[in-house]
């Protein structure tokens, strides 16, 4: 069980005012861990710091841009995004304007996430649209296909900082968007999954939408440095 689940996890550390003791920490018990995480995901003045601690680990580093409002354009976004790319992130975590949805707004969606894959290059961009938000299946299925136009690379359910983080019944229709697109699309599920028994819920749903060779790290991510703990007690 845990040999399956690890090498899917996104270790995650999102705390404000949050010092380089703990960050350390948190390299330290993914480098102890019996299997490597797919990721380390921390704000992005913490990405050289994780780079360098991680080494030559199997192990990529994740940061959030936009995080976690959504409100910001590519212009302000310019200088962070820079200073991620050059100090070593493999991925970044975008939120959308998902208010825009909300409020029955133009969405920014679309070209924002093609103006930040242009800067990005080859590096990963995972979309986070905050489904715990926006609620009804058609404002999900919209974001997530803009998302998707935009050249996203993952599509994210939450930041993990709303009341609401995922879902099943979200997460089935970013899948149903997912496979319908024909792009080679993955699904990183965040914000509430906490235990095993949720997470492989995710995976199962996963699996009967897009097949068993979806659940891997280049296809299938949890967000959840809970269900990280579970499952090294579990080991």
């Amino acid at each position: 069980m845990m040999s399956s689940l690890l090498p899917l996890l996104d270790l995650t550390r999102l705390v404000e005012q949050d010092d380089s003791e703990a960050i350390v920490t948190l390299c330290e018990r993914a480098l102890a861990a019996p299997v490597s995480v797919a990721a380390i995901c921390v704000y992005p003045e913490w990405v050289a710091l994780v780079k360098e601690l991680l080494g030559d680990a199997p192990i990529r580093v994740a940061t959030v841009i936009n995080f976690p409002s959504g409100r910001s354009s590519v212009v302000d976004l310019r200088d962070t995004l820079l200073l991620a790319l050059n100090d070593g992130a493999d991925e970044l975590d975008v939120v959308i304007d998902y208010h825009a949805y909300l409020d029955d707004k133009p969405s920014t969606t679309e070209t924002l996430i093609r103006q930040i894959k242009a800067i990005a290059g080859p590096t990963l961009v995972k979309v986070i649209i905050e489904s715990g938000e926006l609620v009804k299946p058609a404002h999900i299925t919209k974001a997530s296909e803009e998302a998707i136009r935009g050249g996203a690379d993952f599509l994210k359910t939450s930041t993990g900082k709303t009341a609401t983080g995922a879902t099943l019944d979200a997460a089935r229709t970013m899948l149903e968007v997912i496979k319908a697109s024909s792009r080679p699309v993955g699904l990183k599920v965040s914000g509430g999954v906490r235990t095993t028994s949720q997470a492989l819920d995710y995976v199962n749903l996963a699996k009967s939408i897009m097949g068993d060779a979806f659940i891997c790290p280049e296809r299938f991510r949890v967000g959840a440095s809970a269900l990280f703990d579970e499952l090294l007690v579990s080991a």
